[in-house]
């Protein structure tokens, strides 16, 4: 296992670029890191390496897991090393049609955008997508909860309960940025604030 973040972080992108020339044929257009790998907290042997490739189009969802199974392989010794796959028109349009926007919505993602690293292909910068304000993002949240009927703990069963955890944490986060404490989404942050 890598053992520093600049490490980690240096051999993430390696492998990641090796993915997008692997798939650009099949659409991808852009390579982004995103959580805590691009910001301080992140910890080698704790935390994810998320990811998302950007498409201009409609793949097989089956797509997702190649992808990730070639992270797997191609990096065993990143710990949780994670891509998703995410469609330009969803943070465009906000439409949600890939894994990762039905959990997180794009109002929520496009807020998170300043902070991503742009890894591979194409660069966008947040005026390449519609503004969001951190209201929109609370709403965004709620109608999560509203969406998998979680408005009360008591509805969410008990394999939820982490995918609830991370939608208050989300809501959180949006919040903190309404009120001028803008930063990017990090679940460690939240909880030291």
């Amino acid at each position: 296992m890598l053992q520093d973040t600049g490490s980690v972080k240096e051999e993430t992108k390696r492998v990641l670029q090796e993915l997008f020339q692997k798939y650009e044929a099949q659409g991808i257009v852009s390579i982004y890191l995103y959580g805590s790998i691009t910001g301080p907290d992140f910890d080698p042997y704790t935390s994810d390496v998320d990811s998302i490739a950007l498409f201009e189009r409609d793949v097989p969802i089956e797509l997702e897991s190649e992808m990730q199974q070639f992270l797997v392989e191609r990096a065993p010794e990143i710990h949780k090393f994670g891509v998703r796959i995410l469609y330009i028109d969803e943070l465009e349009h906000f439409t949600e049609r890939s894994n990762l926007a039905y959990f997180i919505p794009p109002r929520a993602l496009v807020l998170d955008f300043p902070y991503w690293e742009h890894v591979a292909g194409r660069i966008f910068n947040a005026k390449d997508f519609p503004h969001v304000s951190y209201e929109d993002g609370i709403k965004s949240m709620q109608g999560v909860l509203q969406k998998w009927d979680w408005n009360d703990i008591e509805h969410v069963q008990n394999e939820k309960i982490q995918n609830y955890v991370k939608v208050l944490a989300r809501m959180l986060w949006c919040i903190d940025g309404a009120q001028g404490r803008q930063y990017p989404f990090s679940y460690s942050t939240l909880t030291h604030r």
